[in-house]
């Protein structure tokens, strides 16, 4: 039994605040779960007052499984490497007369074998993808939870946190390549804030920038090159109105000097991000030109075969009612062609 004191809610969530911030998500998420358990407890499942918690809690396990998966996507290469050479030197290292008789239902024992290892191998990957999904479901269910809750709130303040949770189910859905799914959750997220905050605001720039994302993986490129447009300008905006800002800080003063260089080093950071957005318009531009080239390529290959999707689509049969698949008219009227016209039987040889 442990000699140290029991955590309050209030301090679990803190100090699964800060190790959050320090990224250790592991211990983040351990004391964050601890204090749902207790909300739970106390005030009954989905309480109003467990809101915050939920959402630091599923914020942290997605943080968890995207680091997660990032290390394990770093090392897939190097296993497929490893298991490629296994099997290479499992090949090279049997004799080739054992190659040539051995019967797979035997095992001899100058005969090295490797098949287990690469086996074993192969199944950890698996495992490890498994667990993958796993951490992604679990945070989707712990985010899932907070967007019920903050749900059942009218009030502001609620609703920005309900943004912010579907931002983080969006990122769930794009991390698992679930890209259909993501783009509800977005787009609320994204109308949600445009209501509640100032047009130059960087968090629709953020969420603009998520949405285009989740349009170009979803296929659908106009749409996609509408919110990266829509990233620029919220930029601009927010350049502009920094500008304005440190203008008329100016003119008060040096007391209010610090403001304008605070603001300075906004609009340098921003002017920085600016042309990386417009060369992703650039991309998803010359993009759409592709597709569109392709669609008339098709179009001059299959005529008016071809939908508005740009699929082929088939003639329907002139009469509708007529069975479908029935050669049976054909068939004899072949036959009844190619029978001898001097009307008697070939002779059997």
């Amino acid at each position: 039994m442990s000699d140290e004191p029991e955590l309050s809610i209030e301090q679990l969530i803190a100090e699964g605040q800060d190790d959050f911030k320090r990224g250790d998500f592991d211990a983040c998420t351990s004391k964050l779960s601890e204090a749902c358990q207790k909300l739970d407890e106390l005030h009954g499942e989905l309480d109003p007052a467990s809101g915050d918690a939920y959402f630091l809690y599923g914020r942290a396990l997605l943080e968890s499984a995207i680091e997660r998966n990032t290390v394990l996507g770093d090392s897939a290469q190097e296993n497929a490497d490893a298991i490629d050479k296994k099997e290479i030197e499992a090949k090279q290292a049997v004799p080739e007369a054992n190659v040539s008789v051995s019967n797979p239902r035997f095992h001899f024992d100058d005969q090295p074998t490797f098949t287990s290892t690469v086996a074993a191998d192969e199944s950890d990957e698996d495992d490890d993808e498994d667990d993958q999904q796993d951490d992604f479901e679990t945070a989707w269910q712990i985010l899932d939870a907070a967007r019920i809750i903050f749900e059942k709130d009218d009030g502001e303040a609620a609703k920005l946190k309900l943004a912010d949770v579907l931002l983080c189910l969006g990122d769930v859905s794009l991390e698992t390549e679930k890209f259909n799914e993501a783009l509800p959750d977005l787009k609320k997220a994204l109308e949600i804030k445009s209501d509640l905050l100032a047009a130059d605001d960087r968090q629709l720039a953020e969420i603009h920038y998520k949405y285009a994302l989740a349009l170009e993986l979803s296929d659908d490129i106009p749409q996609s090159l509408e919110q990266m447009h829509k990233v620029v300008q919220v930029l601009d905006g927010r350049i502009r109105v920094l500008e304005q800002s440190s203008d008329a800080d100016n003119g008060k003063g040096k007391s209010v000097q610090a403001p304008s260089d605070e603001a300075k080093k906004e609009i340098q950071e921003i002017n920085h991000l600016i042309p990386d957005m417009k060369e992703k318009i650039q991309e998803l531009e010359t993009k759409q030109e592709s597709e569109k080239e392709a669609k008339e390529i098709l179009k001059s290959l299959f005529g008016g075969m071809l939908n508005n999707d740009g699929k082929v689509e088939l003639a329907k049969p002139s009469n509708p009612d007529a069975p479908v698949n029935d050669l049976s008219t054909l068939v004899k009227r072949k036959a009844k062609d190619t029978e001898p016209t001097t009307g008697k039987k070939p002779k059997s040889s």
